[in-house]
């Protein structure tokens, strides 16, 4: 029910995908629909080109709040067109990357947005720089209301990002997605991190 827009490129997954389905093709989407409610407040870390953002920011309503942390240069500007055709303005878009501390930091763009990764400051090959930061520091200068939901899809930070946010954690208790698959590996680590904090850890079934 929403707009998108995409690269005009078929090397774009995303672009790929909606134009051969006409729909994103993850379950995860489905559960949201269920799930989220008008007013609730909802962060997505890694928005990318809006395919989680946008249809969240529809599902909580004018009362709800999305911030969507995309730090591509290209690619928020394609997420910044969508909220623009899409006319959500409860969409927060802000051009960071989230890890463990604040930082400036290397961009490696991949084959496409989707998999864009941090690499160490000042890297080499095709990216940009960008400004990191902390879920901490973002709760303390955003000041938003306890978050119902986050999403995680950071290629990989996704340990260093839960590190950064260890105060936000314990002050908050929101539904998290993220993923579990490093490469063609389970993220084991990761998963025993969150049940180290005291979450308890559900798999999505179709």
């Amino acid at each position: 029910g929403v707009t998108l827009a995409v690269p005009a490129s078929l090397q774009s997954t995303t672009t790929y995908v909606l134009l051969e389905q006409e729909r994103w093709f993850e379950k995860e989407m489905d559960f949201l629909r269920h799930w989220l409610r008008p007013g609730m407040t909802v962060i997505d870390v890694g928005a990318n080109l809006g395919v989680y953002s946008l249809p969240m920011a529809r599902l909580v309503g004018p009362a709800g709040q999305v911030f969507a942390y995309e730090p591509g240069s290209e690619t928020r500007a394609l997420l910044e067109r969508s909220r623009e055709l899409n006319k959500a303005s409860n969409l927060q878009i802000l051009p960071l990357a989230l890890s463990d501390s604040a930082r400036e930091g290397w961009l490696a763009f991949g084959k496409s947005s989707e998999d864009n990764a941090l690499a160490a400051a000042g890297g080499s090959g095709a990216g940009e720089t960008i400004l990191i930061t902390s879920l901490d520091s973002e709760d303390v200068a955003r000041g938003w209301p306890p978050p119902d939901f986050i999403k995680i899809d950071a290629e990989g930070e996704e340990a260093r990002i839960l590190s950064g946010g260890r105060n936000f954690f314990t002050r908050h208790s929101p539904l998290v997605m993220f993923e579990t698959q490093a490469g063609l590996q389970t993220n084991k680590d990761l998963t025993a991190a969150f049940a180290k904090i005291g979450y308890r850890l559900y798999r999505l079934l179709a």
